[in-house]
């Protein structure tokens, strides 16, 4: 059992942590996922640096099965879909 958690920009996904009782693992995501935030802020006025700071924050932790690894790299994956489902939707 495992926890993971994630870092946002208002609602949009960063960065993925997991732990479970011998080790913590962390991912940064791909950079379209930071193109995508940038944007975001943009399109927000949010560009000065305590506007664009105040949007960070992590999200609550959440258990699931499986070791610190396997569920970052699941849940990265699962992020990584969803993204790309808003993009097409979006062309």
């Amino acid at each position: 059992m495992a926890e993971y958690q994630i870092l946002y920009w208002k609602d949009l996904a960063a960065q993925v942590r997991a732990r479970d009782g011998s080790s913590q693992v962390k991912k940064v995501l791909p950079e379209r996922f930071q193109q995508a935030i940038d944007a975001r802020a943009a399109l927000e006025g949010a560009t000065d640096e305590d506007s664009y700071l105040a949007g960070w924050h992590w999200g609550d932790w959440h258990t699931r099965e499986g070791d610190a690894a396997t569920v970052l790299e699941s849940v990265v994956a699962e992020l990584e879909g969803y993204l790309a489902r808003i993009l097409h939707e979006g062309s």
